[in-house]
């Protein structure tokens, strides 16, 4: 199931056109382990979210943010 969280990184990806295997490693995973984190195959835990945060470098509320 797609969350909120993999929703919004997907969004910020696409809105920098960054691609999708480069934000992943500026997050320190590997391309298919964070596409399975987006697509909800992975759970997204609380230190995956920091990580993100960091690498993809955004506030918190940016990826809990509901379309």
């Amino acid at each position: 199931m797609l969350t909120i969280i993999g929703k919004n990184v997907k969004r910020i990806i696409n809105e920098r056109n960054i691609k999708q295997k480069d934000a992943a490693a500026l997050c320190g995973y590997s391309a298919k382990t964070f596409s399975n984190m987006l697509n909800g195959y992975l759970t997204i835990r609380d230190t995956d979210i920091v990580k993100i945060k960091r690498g993809l470098d955004v506030e918190y509320n940016e990826l809990f943010l509901s379309a």
